[in-house]
């Protein structure tokens, strides 16, 4: 899913909350780029509330629209886990959902069709589907609750929602131990992203801790809800501003290539399907340290050189010179979005051009510049940008991009009295053919996860990727100023080294394919 569990770049503004590849990065390296971003720009503001049903926002449309041509289908689930060690008061953490819950209108919201348009019905009263079950009464081996919790797991994140009918949102807590619980979160995309999650958590961690002493909600009154930034949009997209931003993209994306030409196990097949897995894998701490050295001597961020990498490997494995990966941008431009629970997520394709055996710097430059082009038109949905750019439909692949690149800040639950550790959900859908997640621990390192469609690649293809992946990282570290010529030849050195690699020449993918 999209949502990512917290995976959004942040907007453009240094010092944000979700640090990586917007912050700090504004205004320091370029001007900012012309734009049309003037008074005549609506402001953001409430709207009356005198009519059951409101408009949804374009996001929220691009998902209703894939909901409903691939039904039943968990993929735009949003999972969240976590083991809560300690005495846990059951009483104040539900009290603490329901607050979230009232507080956020998302949380309440299910969607209908009115008058042939998608709207968004909001309850007015906050309703939490919770439910608790003690493993202790169905087991009394500790190993066969770990698996039982397991399968709990699994199965709430692969239960599709009732998007017409039901809440977006399902808690179920589940008893390990006599001081051991598992707190299970299913968030629907259409009402949440990852910004959105590390909201949730920040409120969830507040709200225990004042209501486990007794205390009142310490959180201040919230100034809009996300209706009022769908009502905003439905007027900025109405507005020059937005004609100028879609120019812009219009002109970066024209010609630009259908489908990114990963070197399969299998055939595509001539419809998109869903079945996914997911490789983990870790870039160390002493590593991560060098790349943010490499980063601050190149005068950009760790997200540019992280996805920079990534496009070398990718240029590797298609010898395709044109690559286009899709990045999630916060879109969340206002200041009064920046606290609310809801779908503002806007992905959009960065394209980079590797021909002419550039340097790394080069590269790395590219990137930065169309990185910060897409930051400051990242309002633009999606949905009107398939519409203006026209693309050729395929029903095998998505359009524009095939390929995800996430990179995600430190993300954590703390709750009074209680020890919190995440609990690994386990991929098996993925949206994309690849699906890259970097997230920064508060060990310095950073932890990844490689989802895969399991129709078109072996786990044995992804866990090669990978490999590869951290072996650039290494040579880019110890060859700063080399071409991309010279990375191959640092690539093939390593691969007689280690001959099970089966590195991909410049040239093309053949390494995979020839198998």
């Amino acid at each position: 899913s999209r949502a990512r569990s917290a995976i959004q770049i942040p907007p453009k503004e240094a010092g944000s909350r979700e640090q990586g590849a917007g912050s700090g990065e504004r205004g320091e390296i370029h001007p900012p780029l012309p734009s049309c971003k003037n008074d005549l720009t609506p402001s953001l503001k409430p709207v009356p509330r005198n009519t059951k049903e409101l408009p949804i926002s374009l996001t929220q449309l691009e998902f209703w629209i894939l909901a409903q041509l691939h039904p039943g289908i968990p993929v735009y689930n949003i999972p969240l886990a976590y083991r809560l060690t300690g005495l846990l008061n059951v009483n104040a953490l539900v009290q603490s959902l329901v607050e979230i819950v009232r507080r956020h209108e998302a949380l309440r919201t299910t969607f209908a069709i009115a008058n042939r348009q998608v709207v968004q019905k909001i309850a007015q009263q906050p309703i939490l589907p919770f439910s608790a079950v003690d493993l202790r009464k169905l087991s009394e081996s500790k190993t066969e609750r770990k698996a039982l919790a397991q399968r709990f797991v699994s199965e709430e994140k692969n239960q599709p929602f009732d998007l017409e009918q039901e809440p977006l949102l399902r808690i179920k807590l589940l008893r390990l131990s006599d001081a051991e619980h598992l707190l299970i979160i299913t968030i629907h995309h259409l009402v949440c992203d990852g910004w959105s999650v590390d909201v949730f958590l920040q409120e969830l961690t507040k709200l225990y801790a004042a209501f486990c002493h007794g205390q009142p909600s310490p959180l201040p009154d919230l100034p809009i809800q996300y209706a009022d930034f769908a009502h905003w949009q439905q007027q900025w997209v109405a507005r020059p501003a937005f004609e100028s931003d879609l120019n812009y993209w219009k002109q970066q994306l024209g010609n630009s290539p259908l489908l990114l030409q990963l070197p399969t196990d299998r055939p595509r097949l001539p419809v998109r399907t869903f079945q996914g897995a997911s490789q983990t894998f870790i870039i160390p701490k002493s590593l991560t340290n060098a790349l943010k050295h490499l980063s601050q001597q190149h005068n950009v961020t760790l997200f540019v050189t992280l996805l920079t990498a990534f496009k070398i490997v990718l240029f590797y494995y298609t010898g395709q010179s044109d690559i286009i990966v899709g990045t999630p941008f916060a879109n969340r431009q206002q200041v009064e979005t920046k606290g609310l629970i809801g779908c503002f997520i806007n992905t959009l394709p960065i394209r980079t051009y590797l021909g002419g055996d550039p340097s790394l710097r080069e590269l790395l430059y590219q990137v930065r510049g169309s990185f910060l082009a897409a930051s400051d038109r990242q309002q633009i949905p999606f949905v009107k940008l398939v519409e203006a750019l026209q693309p050729k439909r395929e029903p095998s692949h998505s359009l524009l991009y095939q390929v995800m690149f996430n990179f995600l800040p430190p993300s954590d639950l703390k709750l009074t009295n209680l020890t919190v550790h995440p609990w690994s959900v386990e991929s098996k859908t993925a949206e994309f053919d690849w699906d890259i997640y970097l997230q920064q621990t508060t060990l310095g390192s950073i932890e990844g996860k490689w989802c895969y469609k399991i129709n078109l690649f072996d786990a044995l293809t992804i866990s090669r990727a990978v490999t590869q992946f951290l072996v650039l990282l290494e040579l880019l570290i110890t060859n700063p100023e080399c071409r991309l010529t010279d990375l191959s030849l640092l690539f093939q050195r390593h691969n007689s080294q280690k001959k099970s690699m089966e590195i991909p020449s410049l040239q093309g993918a053949g390494g995979i394919a020839a198998r």
